[in-house]
């Protein structure tokens, strides 16, 4: 009886969840690929007005780790569908090679679906680097694209 009870809870739970209005804050995982840039990221998003702010943590090739902050302006493409753009900052730390510091873009596309707590997104994101790690392999310029997968808070 108790873990029907636990079951039922559980299912009211994600029901009212997935119901809730969206505030505009989420949490999960931006996959990257792309030209030297292959690994994975820890996102957060929260807004900021009418746009938001998103900050990454994130691993690509088992040697370069990085934190990556977007402001991003936002608009709507249609529905469910919407755009977004910004500028950041990248730092990161080659394993051997050391810190680095670059400027960052990001665009995309997302899709926010009714009813369920979820965001999809795909985009690309350009980086700079103005403090450059010698000899690591993400000296100057990079470019990968990413899908990203949210929980929407």
């Amino acid at each position: 009886m108790k873990k029907v009870l636990l079951i039922l809870v559980a299912v009211m739970g994600l029901t009212f969840a997935a119901n809730a209005q969206y505030n505009g804050k989420a949490i999960g995982l931006r996959l990257n690929g792309g030209n030297h840039y292959n690994g994975g990221e820890i996102s957060y998003q929260t807004p900021v007005g009418a746009n938001r702010f998103e900050i990454n943590a994130g691993w690509a090739n088992s040697d370069f780790a990085s934190l990556t902050g977007i402001y991003q302006w936002l608009g709507n493409i249609t529905g469910d569908f919407g755009w977004f753009a910004g500028p950041g900052v990248n730092l990161g730390y080659c394993i051997n090679h050391g810190f680095g510091v670059a400027a960052a873009l990001e665009g995309g596309v997302e899709w926010n679906p009714q009813g369920i707590p979820f965001q999809f997104t795909l985009d690309v994101r350009p980086m700079w680097d103005f403090i450059k790690r010698e000899g690591c392999a993400y000296n100057g310029f990079a470019i990968g694209g990413a899908l990203g997968i949210r929980y929407k808070l």
